[in-house]
This record gives C-alpha cells, sequence and structure tokens, in this order.
C-alpha cells in the first residue's frame, strides 16, 4: 500500500504529524518561564503585610528557586 496514493491514509499521516508538532510545542513552550526573579533578599518581611506569595522553580525555566511574596500596598 503506497501513501502517496491512497487518501486515507495521508489524511491519517497528516493528522498523526499535526499531533505530534502540537504536543511538542506544547511542552517546549511550557518549559519557558515569563516572569522570574533574577536575585533573592533573605531580609524577613512581615506577615501581616503579604497577600499571597507562590513558588518560583528552576524545573519552570527560572535559573534560580524562590518564594515570590506579594505585599499590600499602603
Amino acid at each position: 500500500m503506497d501513501c502517496l496514493q491512497w487518501t486515507p491514509c495521508r489524511g491519517v499521516a497528516l493528522w498523526l504529524a499535526a499531533l505530534l508538532l502540537s504536543s511538542n510545542l506544547e511542552v517546549s513552550l511550557g518549559n519557558h518561564a515569563l516572569d522570574c526573579c533574577l536575585t533573592v533578599n533573605p531580609k524577613p518581611i512581615p506577615k501581616a503585610i503579604v497577600s499571597s506569595y507562590r513558588e518560583q522553580l528552576k524545573d519552570d525555566g527560572c535559573s534560580i528557586n524562590a518564594i515570590v511574596r506579594n505585599i499590600v500596598n499602603a
């Protein structure tokens, strides 16, 4: 069976190629961090002014591990 002459075979091949490309694109884009801290400050911040926080990881594409804290505006 020759895929170049049989239309359903070409359709399946194109569908599989599109699926493979889209899954690789999703994985590669997932490893690029958009907003990373470049340095850390070991100085403590009072809990009362911390509104939220998130963890920054090297595995997510950042160069350092850190806890990013958002503080309440005075």
